[in-house]
């Protein structure tokens, strides 16, 4: 099992950020590395593939190939960056059942 989150609307924040984090644990269908860093591959409920980023969980993309080309486009600093800021919202999520999680992610 691993971990995967990403942001959900919270409406009931005052005065700041709407946007929360959840997250739930999935079974990997797939794992690849690409440029140092790891990816996984998950099936969602309604039978779609995302993409997740295999140290924070962070749903990155839609196909590996997608993930890749961002990777490609993007500078090291804004990786390290994205990781960083990753990690915590990660360490800060809301942790969901399946269900929970499926019905709140967009997809």
């Amino acid at each position: 099992m691993r971990i995967i989150w990403t942001y959900t609307y919270n409406p009931f924040i005052m005065g700041g950020n709407t946007r929360t984090s959840i997250a739930t644990a999935i079974t990997p269908i797939e794992t690849r590395e690409f440029s140092g860093i790891p990816l996984f591959s998950f099936i969602t409920p309604r039978g779609t593939i995302r993409i997740a980023e295999g140290v924070t969980g962070a749903i990155v993309g839609n196909s590996f190939e997608e993930v890749e080309n961002h990777i490609l486009s993007a500078s090291l600093d804004t990786i390290i960056e994205q990781l960083r800021s990753a990690r915590k919202n990660r360490d800060e999520a809301k942790v969901l059942n399946n269900k929970d999680f499926f019905n709140l992610y967009k997809y």
